[in-house]
């Protein structure tokens, strides 16, 4: 570790080496006549500068997942759009996963490292932060070393577990906001089941959400011998466009609380 540059420290995150096609983000300071700044470590052959290379990707802005093609030109995405190979959207994507290029060039984003002083998390240069990085992990070789990130998958998995591994640790550790195992526990508590009765209303024109995934679940759900309720909207998307068919949707919503929790809600 005593020889660890920023760069190199960087790669072994995935922030810089192969994700730069990707990322492209501008994580090095520049001093005029001391560093070059480029778009690519090490381009593809096949890169040609001021055109565009696709990229098929996974978005991870919720727990859909759902496929993505990015354009990348000179190592900076510039759209991304639904993957049409993909059976989960179909080539369609929500406004999160258009809006999740900002991760790279909101003005907001984090630009520094940053370090806790008076109770505050205030930003420091590089400079200042290797240090500190190189002392505080020069401890961690007993395997006190942690790696503490949200839900991920594919490469970002091997890197985070190959930069444990490199600290003496195993400790990859996986924090879900989300997780099913919460809504088990609640269920159970509450309703007094870890598998509540399942109502699945989809308004069958919804072409972000498409129908396919909902015919899925419920395939899934005879194959278990599940039980579920179904309510389907024909030509609409994400919610109903009538005052009646509003008041047919909550009717059906109170009926199947009335049926599943016991006695009538109030109304």
């Amino acid at each position: 570790m005593k020889n660890l540059q920023r760069r190199d420290f960087l790669r072994v995150l995935g922030w810089g080496g192969a994700s730069a096609s990707v990322a492209a983000c501008g994580f090095t300071s520049v001093d005029s006549g001391v560093e070059t700044v480029k778009s690519y470590v090490e381009p593809e052959d096949f890169n040609v500068p001021g055109v565009g290379i696709y990229y098929a990707s996974t978005c991870t802005q919720c727990e859909g997942l759902c496929g993505v093609v990015g354009r990348v030109r000179d190592g900076r995405i510039l759209k991304l759009e639904g993957n049409v190979a993909s059976t989960i959207n179909n080539g369609k994507l929500c406004g999160l996963g258009q809006a999740s290029v900002q991760h790279h060039y909101n003005p907001d984003r984090l630009r520094a490292p940053l370090l806790r002083k008076d109770g505050e998390l205030k930003p420091i240069t590089w400079a200042e932060a290797m240090p500190i990085l190189l002392d505080r992990t020069a401890a961690t070789r007993d395997g006190r070393f942690a790696f503490l990130t949200g839900p991920v998958s594919g490469h970002f998995k091997v890197l985070a577990g190959n930069t444990t591994e490199a600290l003496g640790s195993r400790q990859h550790l996986v924090y879900d906001p989300l997780s099913t195992r919460i809504n088990r526990v609640a269920a159970e508590q509450v309703l007094g089941s870890g598998a509540p009765r399942l109502l699945l209303v989809h308004g069958m024109a919804d072409d972000n959400v498409v129908f396919e995934n909902s015919t899925r679940i419920m395939a899934a759900l005879e194959n278990q011998a599940t039980p579920f309720d179904l309510m389907l909207y024909p030509g609409e998307r994400h919610g109903v466009q009538t005052p009646k068919k509003e008041v047919q949707l909550w009717e059906t919503y109170l009926a199947f609380f009335e049926r599943t929790l016991g006695g009538a809600p109030p109304r």
